[in-house]
């Protein structure tokens, strides 16, 4: 079955959030975001291909063959999209090593940016916000006790 997978990465002064959804035609089959707080926002690169991996991972638990796209937005491509497509040297190659055995999981796999500002599809709007969003909440007093319950109980959703 063809799945899409779309992913974004945004960033603040204080941390950065990677937003991924997996998409069919019926709809999105699965979604989430996760953070990188602090120091470890600083490098993009290697925040991009630990949320890629975790996405492709999850992506992987879909039953019956997968053939996948990933469309990436203009922050992921520079951070890790080129490196993908063999075009740079990767900044990270123990990542990308990683990265490259999880989309060997997949029938078929497909690189692809997001769409130009002018023309995005709901889902790549969706993903594009969810990041802001995220980001936007981590400001607030709520949100930051939200990160400290993650580091303990979620660490699964932090990037390190």
């Amino acid at each position: 079955m063809n799945y899409h997978l779309y992913i974004s990465y945004a960033q603040d002064d204080r941390n950065g959030a990677l937003s991924w959804a997996l998409t069919t035609y019926e709809g999105v089959k699965d979604n989430g975001i996760y953070i990188a707080p602090g120091s470890k926002r600083g490098d993009a690169s290697r925040a991009c291909y630990v949320g890629l991996t975790r996405a492709l991972r999850r992506a992987a638990k879909q039953p019956g063959v997968v053939q996948l796209t990933v469309f990436m937005d203009r922050a992921v491509i520079d951070a890790v999209g080129f490196g993908l497509a063999g075009v740079e040297k990767p900044a990270h190659p123990e990542l990308h090593e990683q990265a490259m055995r999880k989309f060997n999981r997949f029938d078929l796999y497909k690189l692809a940016a997001m769409s130009s500002d002018d023309d995005l599809q709901p889902v790549e709007v969706a993903v594009t916000d969810d990041a802001a969003d995220e980001l936007e909440r981590l400001r607030t007093i709520t949100g930051r006790i939200k990160l400290g319950y993650w580091q303990i109980a979620k660490p699964n959703k932090i990037l390190r």
